[in-house]
């Protein structure tokens, strides 16, 4: 004798002590669950949490990489009348230093502008 039993002719589908079925259509649940999924995958602060969380070093580089595009746009939109030249850079380079030197007591000689940069 096996374990599973027919089911008597009286039994009725889908048995009422459960949830009711949701027959609103194929994949409706599982497309919403994959763009929620998306959503939060695509999430900044979420994609920090996980990196800094798991402290895995790859990921939170990863993590660092992928937001300095979006950095830099958002500074454009706000900033239109930057102009991206070699006075700026140089600028840029004395700014990443010094932020370098405050807050990781670095002297300028002691790294590029660029092993700063990716320190900080």
């Amino acid at each position: 004798m096996g374990c599973l039993q027919p089911l008597p002719e009286s039994a009725s589908l889908p048995d009422e002590r459960f949830a009711p079925l949701d027959d609103r259509g194929i994949g409706l649940g599982t497309s919403a669950l994959k763009r929620g999924i998306e959503e939060m995958v695509n999430d900044p602060e979420i994609q920090e949490r996980i990196a800094q969380e798991t402290g895995d070093p790859n990921l939170l580089a990863d993590f660092q990489h992928g937001q300095a595009p979006l950095v830099s746009r958002e500074f454009r939109r706000i900033n239109p009348s930057y102009f991206k030249s070699r006075q700026n850079w140089a600028r840029l380079v004395l700014l990443v230093q010094c932020v370098a030197f405050n807050c990781l007591q670095m002297e300028p000689d002691e790294a590029s502008a660029a092993e700063m940069q990716e320190l900080l």
